[in-house]
């Protein structure tokens, strides 16, 4: 049984589900936003892991800044791991840089440069919010992991 509770205690527009002690979830309602307002939050969040390689560089950030040259074998082992399986994946040099340049201009992650001319680069802190706000739908692919992957959530250890 779901059940609707009006949260004034929490600041903002949204809803959101939560699960209590037992197996009943409950839903949480904090001013329900507008139809058009939901479909556009839906729409923000749904881009923030979007693309094909984003969740590889996030991944090779999460534990803390890297260098380009990192990066590239960070996300080349992604790549070998990910031929394993049977899909042979190619990251070139000039997507990676793309890539990089594209996360920046988004606000996704940060360019730094550091002493020697060198550059590295590291999530951006508000997009770190993001990854921790993220955290129940990870989980969620995790219980779930055969709709999951039929939803194309790849990596979510279904076959």
């Amino acid at each position: 049984m779901v059940s609707a509770v009006r949260d004034t205690s929490v600041p903002g527009s949204g809803w959101c589900q939560t699960t209590s002690a037992g197996d009943e979830g409950h839903l949480m309602v904090r001013d329900a936003p507008a139809e058009d307002d939901f479909v556009r939050q839906l729409s923000a969040v749904s881009h923030l892991f979007s693309d094909k390689w984003a969740p590889s560089v996030i991944a090779a950030l999460w534990q803390g800044p890297r260098s380009y040259s990192d990066l590239q074998a960070r996300m080349q082992s992604y790549s070998t791991a990910a031929a394993s399986r049977g899909r042979p994946v190619v990251l070139h040099a000039t997507v990676l840089t793309r890539i990089l340049k594209r996360m920046v201009a988004e606000g996704r992650i940060i360019r730094e440069g550091v002493r020697g001319g060198r550059v590295r680069y590291r999530l951006h802190p508000e997009f770190v919010d993001a990854i921790y706000a993220a955290e129940p739908l990870l989980h969620w692919t995790r219980c779930h992991p055969d709709l999951a992957h039929r939803l194309g959530c790849h990596g979510t250890g279904a076959a």
